[in-house]
């Protein structure tokens, strides 16, 4: 059986080396980080509701879809997700 790699922090000590302070502004940033990413993916699947939506229609009736199908379904509310989110969302590259 492999061994697990030490989680390592500055200057390559085992994160159970860590003081207490370092332990807790880890676990600080690792939730803000996992908070974030989160919150995006939320937005980005709330704004895409109606893609997914007719999508999962399309899907429903032929099972699966090229490239480009799913170009052509998501092109036709492109612009209002581009408005709604901004063009440097992850959300505009949904199918890119």
């Amino acid at each position: 059986m492999a061994s697990r790699p030490a989680i390592t922090i500055h200057n390559n000590l085992p994160v159970e080396a860590a003081g207490g302070r370092t332990a807790e502004a880890i676990d600080e940033e690792v939730h803000r980080v996992i908070s974030e990413s989160y919150d995006l993916s939320r937005d980005i699947l709330s704004s895409r509701h109606a893609d997914l939506e007719r999508i999962a229609r399309e899907l429903m009736q032929k099972e699966t879809l090229d490239r480009a199908a799913l170009d052509q379904l998501i092109r036709t509310t492109a612009s209002e997700t581009t408005s709604r989110v901004g063009p440097n969302s992850l959300a505009t590259g949904f199918c890119s």
